[in-house]
């Protein structure tokens, strides 16, 4: 009884203490608000009106940074332009009266014929401007719906203002129809500069009016997955950063000129593969991205941009040169004789 009158000597907390079980709570529950609010208004969001630097009208979509400037046909999404702000130099024919920027060959379930869709069949097509400054970069979405066909959607990123584009494409199709090949970008309208880089063994400058057709990987006519542009101190720089080193088809076809176009017109395009070609039903997303960029220098800057993506990304590059890497076989490193008939 006489422990009971005393006044306690436990020590804790009082109810009004900010320290008390409900004030925590409460303030918990209020950095878990305020960390959600941060990740909605960082992370990528799609934008309703035009971002800066967009400028939509009847006429165009436009698509630019401070580098690099892209128009797009409204109806269609065809590439009308491509123009490197710095030289003010256009890539692309605006007097050769052909756009286009994407073909794919399908075929039907009812037949063996191949069907030729492309980003100028009849389609309901839309658009988004999606941005993301965290990352300091915004991503045009292009999409072609194809009744209950199949769809189509291009994804067109800028890339840190520093004149760069990334490219991807997803094709979605229905049980009805097989994915055979899709080629994006598709490009009829190259204006032909001074001279085009090739990736021929270890390199080779061309002249403008040369055309050719190769698939990738294979060491002969490209042995690197890229080519360039080239005119006066400047370039444009086409690639596919593919680390896992998936077959693609570069083809750069030199179209003879007319009165019209006296100097011709290059007609450019990258093919893709996807697994199990033919498959009812397939789909594809692009597994790497395809690259533009456009440049200020000659072709050794090229080759630069080239080299800085694929020594640390590349699986055939990253590990190292050949004589520290680990990984390859004794039998290699001890083989007695080496046969190349191919020179």
């Amino acid at each position: 009884r006489f422990w009971t009158r005393l006044p306690s000597k436990t020590v804790g907390l009082r109810e009004d203490s900010l320290m008390s079980p409900k004030y925590l709570w409460a303030i918990v529950f209020l950095v878990l608000n305020a960390i959600l609010l941060w990740v909605f208004f960082h992370s990528s969001s799609p934008v309703s009106t035009p971002v800066q630097n967009e400028k939509v009208s009847e006429d165009e979509i436009i698509f630019s940074d401070d580098f690099i400037e892209l128009i797009f046909s409204p109806n269609d999404h065809s590439l009308v332009s491509l123009r490197n702000l710095h030289t003010d130099v256009n890539y692309l024919n605006s007097t050769f009266g052909q756009y286009s920027l994407w073909h794919a060959t399908v075929s039907s379930k009812h037949g063996n014929a191949t069907l030729l869709y492309s980003n100028d069949t009849s389609a309901i097509t839309s658009y988004a401007i999606y941005t993301s400054p965290k990352l300091k970069e915004k991503t045009l979405s292009l999409n072609w719906k194809f009744n209950d066909s199949f769809d189509v959607t291009a994804n067109i990123t800028l890339d840190r203002k520093i004149g760069r584009t990334r490219w991807t494409i997803n094709f979605s199709s229905s049980m009805e129809y097989s994915l055979w090949m899709i080629s994006y970008p598709s490009l009829p309208n190259i204006v032909p500069e001074d001279q085009l880089l090739k990736t021929n063994q270890y390199g080779l400058i061309i002249p403008r009016t040369s055309s050719f057709q190769t698939d990738w990987p294979q060491g002969g006519v490209i042995s690197m997955q890229f080519l360039a542009y080239l005119s006066a101190n400047c370039g444009l720089y086409v690639a596919t950063h593919d680390p896992l080193g998936y077959v693609k088809r570069f083809s750069n076809v030199y179209l003879l000129p007319n009165v019209d176009h006296p100097l011709g017109t290059l007609a450019l395009s990258i093919v893709h593969f996807p697994d199990h070609t033919g498959k009812l039903g397939l789909g594809y997303s692009s597994p790497y991205q395809t690259i533009l960029e456009v440049y200020n220098g000659d072709w050794w800057d090229a080759s630069q941009i080239y080299r800085q993506w694929v020594l640390p990304n590349a699986i055939w590059c990253k590990q190292g040169n050949i004589r520290t890497r680990k990984n390859i076989p004794e039998w290699a490193e001890k083989i007695g004789l080496y046969v190349n008939p191919g020179y």
